[in-house]
């Protein structure tokens, strides 16, 4: 979470191994052991800020498609398509099985039926401020209240008012004009304060793999062969043209 241009996307995009452009500098680690995408891929979903998918096709042919490539090839049909009903019902558009996907604000599902869709597909909090400085790490607690006792221990910072959103509040309290306005540097005061540090030590701890833990790894670099591969694109790209002649 964080205002606009604080690098939100960029974070998430280096952590998926979506980035492309730019260069990375850092070192990504999973239960202690170095990230490899091409085992990362396996067990990952990513939920974009766009929502791609292809409009002539329905929302049950979506997820079974997702399904289809992204589960082990020794799962069998009866249950990939099991498991793409409960990822449907999970996300509520059991009742849309049929509808065709369309394109956003120009027909078929809503934008946020399409959000709900892209999340599906993807089924089977770092606080920052502009240029990707953290401010704020750890839990929220229960109405956000250790975010807030946080804030308000810093001098210059105006309490909450009864109501008010929590996120909203941190937001205005955190950006840069107030910053200018009260002095502070955020970012510098969470770096000297105990939450840093005992987040430093917990960073430290989870870095080193447990003795009983083993790297993961798998066979293939893919979950399906290029065959399977081949006739699910062919399957897919079938049902489009056929709903679309021109």
């Amino acid at each position: 979470m964080g205002v606009s241009g604080a690098g939100k996307t960029t974070l998430m995009h280096v952590l998926a191994g979506r980035k492309t452009g730019g260069y990375i500098e850092c070192s990504i680690k999973i239960s202690g052991y170095p990230k490899k995408q091409e085992t990362f891929a396996h067990i990952f979903g990513y939920c974009e800020q766009n929502d791609i998918h292809s409009p002539y096709v329905t929302v049950y042919e979506s997820l079974v498609f997702s399904a289809w490539l992204r589960l082990p090839h020794d799962v069998d049909e009866k249950t990939r398509k099991m498991f793409v009903q409960k990822v449907m019902k999970l996300v509520e558009l059991t009742p849309l099985r049929s509808a065709l996907v369309g394109f956003p604000g120009v027909n078929g599902l809503s934008t946020e039926q399409h959000k709900r869709l892209t999340i599906g597909v993807e089924l089977v909090l770092v606080l920052m401020k502009r240029g990707g400085q953290e401010i704020y790490v750890g839990s929220l607690g229960r109405h956000s209240c250790h975010l807030i006792k946080y804030f308000e221990s810093i001098p210059d910072v105006s309490k909450i008012e009864d109501g008010y959103n929590p996120a909203t509040w941190m937001l205005e309290v955190t950006n840069s004009a107030q910053e200018m306005m009260s002095g502070l540097d955020f970012a510098d005061l969470y770096k000297k304060s105990d939450l840093y540090i005992r987040n430093k030590v917990l960073i430290s701890e989870l870095s080193v793999p447990l003795p009983v833990t083993k790297d993961l790894r798998f066979d293939n670099q893919y979950s399906q062969p290029f065959w399977t591969q081949c006739m699910a694109c062919l399957w897919k790209q079938h049902q489009s043209y056929w709903r679309n002649p021109t």
